[in-house]
């Protein structure tokens, strides 16, 4: 089955690549896989970037500020404290240039954390789809988003067209740490062979947790780890309830993608998973 997907059209050496890396992740640590990408692929794996960086430093020609006017006006309507980079656009000669915020590097796009909010910008229809179906309904293992929409495109190096989106969501605390990446890893490989709802928890944990200390990486009731195992419990848990809460599969758990919202363990990239889609608008 996977094999075959090498043989459809059009599938580009990048997205092969952007998809080993995105396999080998939790291994390599999570983001810390993102320059050997980078370096493969010369660069490339960046062109979201200088696209989002447009809607905040845009070139001097009108059609370029006209959208980035657009875009800085709905993150203020959102609520995302923008406004300094739309002051500085309106009347460059009355206020300071406003540095871009500082981003959080992703496989096929940037993320900028600005206050409590984090801008994403994506080139993955199938994140953006999702995000749009969760937004504004409250979960306490997800990210809550905020808004949705298409923010530009254009083409990559290679010349394939794409779209970009940028997602609206709520800032969490990243500072998990190593035992619940740990436990993260562990689940992640296990939806990636077995990609089917969680029914039963408690039931999923043992099973992710046998499996762990027979791979000889410690932990689980089988290695004699019962705090890793406590941790695996966590996740599945979160994984679960996401799916009760509005069937969506959420796939990509490892250790990267956790966080804290208040004292509960969620997710915050829903980009390999899989469910309904709402509707995505456009600025343009």
């Amino acid at each position: 089955m996977r094999l075959a997907a090498l043989h459809r059209p059009k599938l580009s050496l990048l997205a092969i690549l952007e998809a080993l890396v995105r396999l080998y992740a939790p291994q390599l640590g999570g983001r810390e896989a993102l320059p050997i990408l980078t370096e493969i692929t010369k660069g490339e794996v960046a062109w979201p970037a200088d696209w989002a960086m447009a809607l905040f430093q845009p070139p001097r020609n009108f059609e370029a500020r006209k959208q980035a006017r657009r875009f800085l006006n709905w993150l203020v309507k959102l609520g995302v404290p923008a406004q300094p980079w739309l002051d500085y656009l309106e009347e460059p000669q009355g206020h300071e240039a406003v540095p871009p915020p500082r981003p959080w590097e992703g496989y096929v796009g940037r993320a900028y954390p600005i206050g409590d909010y984090v801008v994403k910008f994506t080139t993955d229809k199938n994140e953006a789809g999702l995000a749009a179906a969760i937004q504004g309904q409250d979960s306490p293992h997800l990210a809550t988003v905020y808004g949705v929409t298409r923010a530009g495109g254009g083409q990559t190096l290679s010349g394939a067209s794409k779209e970009l989106y940028a997602i609206v969501q709520q800032r969490l605390n990243t500072g998990v740490g190593r035992l619940f990446r740990q436990a993260g890893s562990a689940v992640y490989n296990y939806l990636d062979r077995f990609n089917v709802p969680i029914k039963d928890a408690e039931q999923t944990a043992d099973v992710i947790s046998r499996d762990y200390a027979k791979g000889g990486r410690g932990g689980g009731r089988g290695g004699g780890d019962a705090r890793l195992h406590w941790a695996i419990r966590a996740v599945v848990r979160a994984v679960k309830d996401i799916y009760d809460r509005f069937h969506l599969m959420y796939l990509d758990p490892h250790g990267a993608n956790l966080a804290f919202k208040g004292r509960e363990l969620a997710f915050f990239d829903l980009g390999r998973s899989t469910g309904r889609h709402g509707p995505v608008g456009s600025l343009w």
